[in-house]
Order: structure tokens, then sequence, then C-alpha cells
């Protein structure tokens, strides 16, 4: 059965975040994270990225990593930011993740 990772949406909650948060950097997707009781993400891509099949492509493939690794991950509210350029594909995608929350501390 599919289950999707659950997201944060909604502006006040990615400036919660960005104002509170700790910050992680690789060199294509930065992640701004508070520890939480359960697991949420957001995903923030600019433009700059492309248009909007690539960046919403984008977006599927981080959700896939989380939807297939949420059990190994601590419960944080994370947003990700990509920076330019990130077009990729899973397995790269899945590299960067696991750096960054391999640095965080966040990835069991």
């Amino acid at each position: 059965m599919y289950t999707p990772a659950p997201t944060l949406s909604g502006p006040a909650v990615f400036q919660k975040i960005y104002k509170e948060g700790h910050r992680v950097h690789e060199k294509r997707i930065a992640m701004v994270y508070v520890l939480a009781p359960s697991l949420a993400i957001g995903i923030s891509i600019s433009k700059s990225q492309g248009g909007a099949v690539e960046r919403n492509r984008l977006k599927r493939l981080i959700k896939e990593f989380f939807r297939l690794n949420k059990q190994n991950i601590a419960p944080v509210h994370a947003v990700f930011i990509g920076k330019k350029p990130l077009l990729a594909d899973y397995d790269e995608i899945s590299k960067i993740m696991l750096k960054l929350l391999r640095k965080a501390g966040l990835y069991k």
C-alpha cells in the first residue's frame, strides 16, 4: 500500500522553520529542520531549476526517498531547498539526501 511522506504546507509553517531551524547544506540541496514529534517535509524549488515539469519531478524524487527511508529518519519537520543545478536522477538525489541527513545526525 502506498503511503506518501507527510508534507508541510503554508507559508507560516515554512517561515517558522526558517526562523527557528538548523541548517545543513550540500552542493545541490539545503535543508532547514526542527526536531518534532513526527516526520514531515516541505520542498522549495525555485523557477530557475526549470519548468513546472522538472520542478515537480524533483519534488516527487525527494518525496519518494522519504517514503522509502522514513523508518530510518529521526522525527523532524524539514524543508528542502533546491539549489541550481539540481537536475538529477533518483540515485543522485538519494546520495545527496543521505549526506544531508547524516550531516545533521538524523539518519539512523
